[in-house]
């Protein structure tokens, strides 16, 4: 199963989709460009009131540097990961309609669209969503520094818990558009393992410099196809 990859890489390539994957990457900048900015200048000016205490002796001065200068990377590090978030939410809620009724008038693979909730919702589910995230990893942020003595360890927890997260979110917007209300508690049930690997998959492609600029317009095509996918194989089934 290439969970809708293939299929959203293939979509992306037409001029319907270009639109929509230019106002993606703007966004992308955008957010990246003001969470790193704002996270930089915050920790430097953070540092920079910061004086040695008196009773810390010279030689200790470097080590505590070193240490102040590593934290203001590791915001970094953080705040770029939070940009992405944020930008998938963005996007999702803003160029979900147009994407939508891009891909179903160009491919007659795809079911019509089901009334749906409007932009301006969609964008609010967004930014729930957004806050749950960040409300979720801030709860898990001990075990994350605990396993971070073994790094692969803290990155594969990292790794689950966002994909099990970010799975879910797009499901949740997307689903209403393609799958009456009484299929889709079902179906998701029915995906339930089969959308925690594509949402592992998504989050790794997200901490990805450079790639991550079409990421969020891309997880929510292939979320389309997924979906879609898993419905006739599940009707094909009986």
């Amino acid at each position: 199963m290439d969970f809708g990859f293939l299929a959203a890489l293939r979509a992306m390539s037409r001029k319907e989709i270009i639109y929509p994957l230019l106002w993606s990457i703007l966004v992308a900048l955008g957010v990246l460009g003001l969470c790193v900015w704002g996270v930089q200048n915050a920790t430097e000016s953070f540092l920079a009131s910061l004086t040695p205490p008196e009773w810390l002796p010279d030689w200790g001065i470097e080590p505590l540097g070193v240490l102040m200068h590593l934290g203001a990377t590791i915001a970094t590090v953080f705040a770029w990961i939070l940009s992405f978030r944020t930008l998938v939410h963005a996007t999702l809620g803003l160029l979900l309609e147009m994407t939508l009724e891009r891909l179903v008038a160009r491919d007659p693979t795809l079911p019509s669209l089901l009334p749906g909730p409007s932009s301006m919702r969609s964008l609010g589910t967004s930014v729930v969503s957004l806050l749950k995230w960040f409300c979720v990893h801030l709860m898990l942020s001990p075990l994350y520094l605990l396993s971070s003595f073994f790094p692969p360890l803290s990155l594969a927890l990292f790794f689950a818990v966002d994909g099990r997260m970010l799975s879910g979110e797009m499901y949740e917007l997307v689903s209403p558009r393609l799958v009456p209300e009484d299929e889709r508690d079902s179906l998701r049930n029915a995906m339930r393992r089969a959308m925690q690997v594509w949402g592992t998959l998504v989050s790794v492609l997200l901490v990805i410099p450079v790639v991550n600029l079409a990421v969020p317009l891309f997880a929510m095509v292939s979320m389309v196809y997924f979906v879609q996918a898993y419905r006739i194989r599940i009707q094909e089934n009986g």
